[in-house]
């Protein structure tokens, strides 16, 4: 019994460990946003906020609906997209999802980089169909 208490208490004080650590961590941020100017607390505050679970999930979502609609309409979705999203976030949904694309671009910049890609990806993914040719037969 003696060991297992041991164990048990050990644990104990890693948990408060981590707690500590997890309050210094959180002061520290609390800190260095308060040592920025407005606009910059306003972009750390955002950068802090979006999820890089979520940006990923947004990029899925946005290439399931460019398959198989013709380019036009790709431009279309993908300028609602990038237009109804803040900079920051698209710098984010950008680097989360290792896209070869420049954050310093431009939003019209990036709807055509982002539509270039889609297309290129959808084309790639797109089944292969097998056509003899006559010679064959």
């Amino acid at each position: 019994m003696e060991d297992q208490e041991l164990r048990v208490e050990a644990i104990a004080k890693f948990a408060r460990r981590l707690g500590a650590l997890a309050k210094e961590i959180a002061k520290a941020s609390d800190d260095l946003v308060d040592s920025l100017t407005a606009p910059e607390k306003a972009k750390v505050h955002e950068r802090l906020l979006i999820s890089p679970e979520e940006t990923v999930r947004a990029y899925e979502n946005l290439k399931r609906q460019c398959e198989r609609i013709d380019p036009n309409t790709i431009e279309r979705i993908i300028g609602e997209f990038v237009h109804s999203h803040s900079k920051e976030y698209i710098r984010a949904f950008i680097q989360n999802n290792y896209l070869p694309l420049s954050t310093k671009d431009s939003k019209d910049k990036l709807v055509r980089g982002l539509r270039q890609l889609l297309i290129e990806s959808a084309a790639i993914s797109a089944p292969v169909i097998s056509v003899r040719s006559a010679s064959s037969h």
